[in-house]
């Protein structure tokens, strides 16, 4: 039996198992897959609430049914109705009129091998009881939900709503008037377009682009009618955000970080001269990476950056005020957002998440200064499931301040370590709900999170102090970070550790164990890079588009051309002779950020020098792992080989009924 197919079938049988017992905390899509409550949207009134919820059989087995969406009043947490229709699933809710609420629909015809699925959106009147489809695309074997129609925006003045559709063209925005489903063209975007940034009235005015490989570009409509290309950057890195409504002179107020400073800030920027004209705010240490406008008038009410917890600046004082009332009736380790407003901006349907609540769903009403939790994501997981995280302040072998984030397991600092290094590498951990970290830390095991150099979050400095980096001071600032943990008491001395990561993670997995081989005894690398010059050859420097994601790449890690040796001494397919632990590679087949050669390049350089690492191949998976089936089998091989590798010293205690 081939690898691949032994882990399939172990997966298959732990999952049969764990299936069984939905309330079981060690099932890995618990921790991982879909939420039971997975969209809620607010009324216009504020005074309902609509949820999404995933329906499941039970029984000896628990198993996915098509989905329901339950209207609750937000007043009385009460159901006063249940939109339960066969054959049907849905991707998202969103309720803008009073008596109408859209659903994206995923209609179902046929069962098992012969099903076809047609995309749609339909309007819901919950007082009527009644639904009516507003558009239903062609039927197909399959639609992928990340294909689905998307809604740029709705018009209360014109009571339309600018939908996204794929066609062979390419992107088309069209306006549907949600009480007689009338249609008509806004524009026809191309194979490369991704979203719009649309005025009230539903004229487009931004068109945004991909330039492949994580590169967006920014168009304005110019006084002719024509698409004017006036901004590129790199969505992962320095993402370009409007946070306003666009006005009369083209002005609109964004979110990005200007090639000129070091932190991402508040800025209004003016698309027909192409330039900021100021700066509106910046935090003095931290990037701004969010932000939140009112649901019916584009009032921006703050923007938000990350230190442990998010973090906010309100513009309007009365918000401000009842943010301060909110924060006093949440824990401390809360984090929260506004996801809606309701049309006289008295009620905010929040989530609420910490590193112990996976994520809850609630109403707050100004006036009556009463929260309410409408519906929580991961109802199975209890607070008891879960463990805290505390921040590890520590300090590199250069000097440079750093800090980590340790999810420490009930069997305290005896249990093994699993050192998660992030992926990126250009961005940042918090602490907040991390599912593959509560999992392993349910299994028994520590798991820190270093925040090394390169990373995000913390301005431009911070980001180019990586570069160059990778293997090196990047891999250093790490092993500091578990020499710290060591020092502080937090793990035992001698302790038994791991290093297990994502994309950059991956890498940084793989140099941990060629280049510091006595630090681990086990490395697993998904979807990582093994050779870097591979990767960096992978783009085509005559194409502009991939010879921009080329530079970038260049600057984080080194220039082929002039400093290959160095890069190529990095590469862990070319340590392979150093290598002590046990190696684990894992790789979707259809990553589109990291091509599967770069584990079959490691693959064929152990089995070359006589070694045999544990591999597995998730056949049509993405980098990212959407599909939960993949999900699932990814976290079980990881468990199954972690179990043989470095198990824990104890048996975490479990759910009673647990397997």
């Amino acid at each position: 039996m081939s690898v691949t197919h032994y882990f399939r079938f172990i997966g298959l049988i732990i999952i049969l198992l764990a299936v069984s017992l939905p309330a079981a905390a060690n099932f890995p899509l618990a921790y991982v897959g879909y939420s039971d409550n997975r969209d809620l949207t607010l009324s216009p009134d504020g005074k309902s609430v609509a949820i999404l919820k995933t329906d499941y059989v039970e029984g000896f087995s628990r198993y996915r049914d098509f989905d329901i969406i339950e209207f609750k009043s937000a007043e009385t947490g009460e159901v006063y109705y249940t939109h339960d229709l066969e054959d049907r699933l849905y991707v998202w809710v969103s309720w803008h009129f009073d008596r109408v609420m859209l659903a994206q629909t995923i209609f179902y015809s046929g069962r098992g091998d012969n099903a076809k699925t047609s995309l749609g959106i339909v309007a819901i009147d919950p007082v009527a009881k009644t639904e009516r489809i507003l558009y239903r695309g062609p039927q197909s074997r399959w639609n992928a939900e990340k294909d689905a129609p998307k809604i740029s925006a709705i018009s209360s003045d014109t009571l339309e709503m600018a939908l996204e559709v794929e066609t062979k063209r390419g992107l088309q925005l069209k306006a549907i008037n949600v009480f007689t489903g009338k249609s008509r063209i806004l524009d026809q975007g191309n194979k490369n377009t991704l979203r719009w940034e649309l005025s009230r009235g539903l004229q487009p005015v931004l068109r945004f682009d991909s330039a492949g490989r994580g590169e967006e570009e920014v168009y304005f409509k110019d006084a002719t009618g024509n698409w004017v290309l006036r901004r590129s950057y790199n969505a992962f890195t320095n993402r370009f955000r409007p946070v306003s409504r666009i006005n009369d002179d083209k002005k609109m107020l964004v979110l990005h970080r200007p090639d000129d400073a070091d932190l991402a800030g508040l800025y209004t920027y003016n698309f027909s001269t192409n330039a900021y004209e100021q700066k509106d705010f910046e935090h003095s240490t931290y990037d701004l990476v969010t932000a939140k406008r009112t649901s019916f008038y584009g009032k921006l009410l703050y923007v938000g950056w990350w230190e442990d917890h998010l973090e906010r600046e309100w513009f309007d004082e009365t918000t401000r005020a009842a943010a301060d009332r909110l924060d006093r009736a949440l824990k401390a380790e809360d984090n929260w957002s506004i996801l809606e407003t309701s049309m006289d901006e008295k009620s905010w349907l929040i989530f609420v998440s910490s590193p112990t609540r996976p994520g809850s769903y609630m109403h707050y009403n100004l006036e009556t200064k009463q929260v309410r939790s409408m519906a929580r994501m991961r109802p199975s997981l209890k607070k008891s499931n879960l463990s805290p995280v505390q921040r590890v302040n520590y300090t590199a072998q250069d000097g440079k301040p750093l800090f980590g984030y340790l999810t420490q397991s009930r069997l305290g600092s005896g249990a093994p370590l699993i050192v998660m290094p992030h992926g990126g590498p250009v961005v940042r951990d918090h602490a907040d709900y991390d599912g593959y970290a509560q999992f392993l830390a349910g299994r028994g095991y520590n798991v820190f999170k270093p925040q090394f150099r390169g990373g995000g979050g913390l301005g431009k400095v911070f980001e180019e102090a990586g570069h160059g980096q990778w293997g090196q001071k990047m891999q250093t600032d790490i092993e500091d970070g578990v020499a710290a943990l060591n020092e502080q008491g937090l793990i035992d001395a001698g302790t038994a550790r791991s290093i297990f990561g994502f994309s950059y993670g991956g890498y940084a997995a793989l140099a941990g164990a060629t280049l510091t081989p006595d630090a681990y005894q086990c490395a697993i690398s998904v979807s990582g890079v093994s050779h870097l010059p591979t990767m960096l050859n992978s783009y085509d420097r005559k194409d502009a588009r991939d010879r921009n994601a080329y530079d970038i790449w260049v600057k984080r890690i080194g220039d082929p051309e002039t400093d290959l040796d160095r890069i190529e001494a990095v590469s862990p397919s070319n340590n392979i002779d150093a290598i002590k632990a046990r190696i684990m590679l894992i790789h979707g087949t259809a990553d589109e950020i990291v091509d599967v050669e770069q584990s079959r390049i490691m693959k064929a350089a152990m089995e070359a020098a006589g070694q045999t690492p544990e591999y597995l191949e998730i056949v049509d998976a993405g980098h990212s792992f959407y599909n939960l089936n993949d999900r699932a089998n990814l976290l079980v091989a990881v468990d199954f080989f972690l179990l043989r590798c470095m198990p824990p010293k104890v048996a975490a205690k479990a759910d009673p009924g647990a397997p």
